[in-house]
């Protein structure tokens, strides 16, 4: 189990959810990140790499910086 650090936006840009989750993989923290509905643009970091940045319900993998 790893430590993961969700950041999700609103409509207007503004930090909406600043939260810890504990994922077994990516891949469940990516989806644990799309659970959240109301969101309109997430990043899923673990450490220093960003996992993955969703936008729309799409996920955008291996990005070497903030897309958001």
């Amino acid at each position: 189990m790893a430590d993961y650090k969700l950041f999700c936006f609103d409509g207007a840009g503004k930090l909406w959810v600043d939260d810890w989750i504990a994922a077994e993989s990516d891949e469940d923290a990516v989806a644990m990140a799309r659970a959240i509905k109301d969101a309109v643009k997430c990043e899923d970091w673990h450490r220093e790499r960003l996992v993955a940045a969703l936008q729309d319900g799409r996920a955008f993998y291996g990005a070497s910086r903030p897309t958001i």
